[in-house]
């Protein structure tokens, strides 16, 4: 259980950065007409630029699906090579305005984030980012790039390159998260 609070303990600290202050973060040309329905679902973490919280995990995946209750909920899941365990995180997604949504994270730490949707067609991909303003001032950008499958087709790649470069992010940034040889999960999370 060490290593689950310490993963918690660096996430709690980049999504607190993530859900602070934007003032200073580059404007991004967001999917202002983005739809929760329909990005309901299984996605996979395909892309990612690399960053500290995020080191050594692989078979990344965010399940978001709606509750009885109404509420819009995700299951997310990676694997720590470092441990050879599994970890699982559950939240609650509100869309705090057009393009953008929050995730409250719930476990040993309550903490939330903050997605801007830079697009996604629903079917095949989705370009995710984030900014966080560090302590001394400097800006670093966070990003994702999911699929519904454990690839992305070339067709869904093109879409994808013409996003990162309409908003001033290029494919070299990112590193492959590996989404193959994925050991099982424990059948309590499936």
């Amino acid at each position: 259980m060490v290593w689950l609070s310490q993963w918690l303990v660096l996430w709690v600290a980049v999504e607190a950065a993530l859900a602070g202050s934007t003032q200073h973060c580059p404007q991004k040309i967001l999917k202002t007409d983005f739809n929760m329905t329909e990005y309901l679902g299984e996605w996979n973490e395909i892309l990612r630029v690399p960053n500290d919280y995020e080191e050594g995990y692989s078979c990344m995946s965010d399940r978001f699906r709606l509750s009885p209750d109404g509420a819009t909920k995700v299951h997310s899941h990676a694997y720590n090579a470092s441990n050879g365990a599994y970890v699982f995180l559950d939240g609650v997604v509100t869309l705090s305005q057009p393009g953008r949504f929050d995730i409250t994270y719930s476990g040993e730490t309550v903490w939330s984030s903050s997605y801007w949707v830079l697009g996604t067609n629903y079917n095949t991909y989705a370009v995710l980012w984030g900014c966080l303003v560090q302590n001394d001032g400097s800006i670093r950008h966070l990003s994702w790039v999911s699929s519904r499958q454990k690839t992305l087709d070339e067709d869904s790649m093109t879409e994808v390159n013409e996003v990162l470069g309409n908003n001033g992010l290029e494919r070299s940034q990112y590193e492959d998260v590996v989404q193959t040889n994925c050991p099982a999960m424990p059948s309590a999370e499936l």
